[in-house]
């Protein structure tokens, strides 16, 4: 059969918009629905956003002209709105937790310190601040931590063969090797199959980025020398302390003198850093003996990098610590020339709060502000013990200090969710006695029946 040459191109043009109208609505139908209530919807995932802002705004935009769509109208306004898929609550915390204090144009120190953590954008910063000649030295912080693993874990994603012991090199390919150091890690035994510390395998990655980037061997052993490690500590405020004697060996090694200052960069995981700032704050004799002047400087905090519920459940844990390191005596924080716990004003806790209001799952959030306070512990005479396992302990702690209602809310919030738990379990019991009771009638009954039958 012929079939005219315009026919078949008609045809062929059809199937195509089809197609793409198709995958348009798969694409971006979930994420206005989500918008129904005022907020604009979330992409979880840069890339599909980017593929939608692509079709959005680029050639397919002239189908659109031509075709309504969706409310019968021809305006594509919404089109543009995906990208601002954060809220506002969430931006302004952001620009809290995650701020530095100088621009990296401005940079310039003769040290940065790493502070332990897992996330590889930190340390090719601190490489390319190496190579930039913005710093000469580089400190990096960590013994065996909580994040040790997901340290490990995180390059091997990255493809990086990482030296874990004397005889054993894991590469990706390691599933099995790293689901049984996994299983180590779970029961806190991590040390007895990894002897090598976090700041011993950031240096590993630091060193393989270097040889990637083109470094030469000579380059590469100049590197080496200016890197410089505390293997010891296990937290922030160790990553500082314990990099006291590092430091003191960087000034001999550069020359300076006992009564010149060291400038000091320190960098940590992004929604980490302004509590490594208020933790850094928290130790000001120690750097004023030691003639150190430090500042706080972080890479870009990607949020597109996580789920909205993982982000958000991030940003409220992190200012949950903040405030109850704060009253521990842990930390101070400071921001816009304030300091202490007021440092962080009311409308960012009412920011807190707004975040737990729109998300879905409220009692996982109770329940994680729950179980951070009360597993917060504090070191003295005679061990480690809880202090803030109920909320008058921690009340207590407060007192002749002013905070705003809405923290007053948050720490009500929270320790709820024990008085709620508990009469969840007292309901849950009173069920099974019910039911258990029920069952024994019927038990009873059905006896009774068989006996009067015979």
């Amino acid at each position: 059969m012929h079939v005219e040459k315009n026919t078949v191109m008609t045809l062929r043009k059809i199937i195509v918009q089809g197609a793409m109208g198709l995958l348009l609505a798969a694409v971006l139908m979930p994420r206005i629905a989500a918008a129904s209530d005022g907020m604009i919807c979330w992409s979880q995932q840069r890339e599909t956003l980017a593929v939608s802002l692509k079709i959005g705004s680029g050639q397919f935009k002239d189908y659109f002209k031509r075709n309504e769509f969706l409310d019968g109208t021809k305006n594509f306004s919404w089109l543009n709105t995906i990208s601002r898929a954060v809220s506002s609550d969430l931006l302004k915390i952001k620009g809290v937790i995650a701020s530095s204090d100088v621009l990296r144009s401005n940079i310039s120190a003769d040290v940065i310190l790493i502070c332990g953590n897992d996330n590889i954008k930190t340390f090719e910063e601190a490489l390319a601040l190496y190579k930039e000649k913005k710093i000469k030295k580089i400190v990096i912080t960590g013994g065996y931590g909580r994040l040790t693993f997901s340290l490990i874990e995180t390059a091997l994603q990255r493809k990086f063969p990482i030296k874990i012991s004397k005889t054993e090199v894991l590469v990706y390919r390691d599933r099995k090797r790293l689901q049984e150091l996994k299983a180590f890690d779970k029961k806190g035994e991590l040390n007895k199959a990894v002897d090598k510390t976090e700041s011993e395998i950031i240096k590993q990655i630091i060193l393989i980025l270097a040889a990637q980037g083109g470094m030469s061997e000579t380059e590469l052993a100049a590197l080496e020398k200016n890197i410089y490690l505390e293997k010891t500590s296990q937290y922030t405020k160790a990553n500082f302390r314990n990099a006291i004697d590092v430091l003191k060996q960087i000034r001999i090694d550069l020359g300076r003198d006992a009564e010149e200052h060291l400038e000091m960069v320190y960098i940590q995981t992004p929604h980490q850093q302004f509590r490594a700032k208020a933790i850094f704050n928290s130790l000001q004799d120690e750097w004023k003996n030691l003639k150190v002047k430090g500042t706080s400087y972080t890479v870009e905090f990607d949020i597109n990098s996580f789920s909205r519920a993982q982000t958000t459940e991030m940003l409220i844990e992190e200012m949950w610590r903040l405030f109850l390191y704060a009253v521990k005596g842990d930390l101070t924080p400071e921001y816009k020339g304030k300091s202490g716990i007021d440092a962080i004003g009311q409308d960012y806790w009412e920011a807190v709060l707004g975040l737990i209001e729109e998300g879905t799952y409220k009692t996982q959030l109770q329940k994680l502000l729950y179980e951070i306070a009360v597993e917060m512990k504090t070191r003295k005479e005679g061990g480690v013990k809880k202090i803030f396992e109920k909320e008058e302990q921690l009340r207590n702690m407060l007192q002749g200090r002013k905070i705003c209602p809405q923290l007053d809310f948050l720490i009500s919030f929270a320790y709820a969710y024990d008085t709620q738990n508990k009469s969840r379990e007292s309901a849950y019991k009173k069920i099974d006695m019910k039911i258990a009771g029920e069952k024994q009638a019927e038990s009873s009954l059905a006896q009774n029946l068989i006996e009067g039958a015979i």
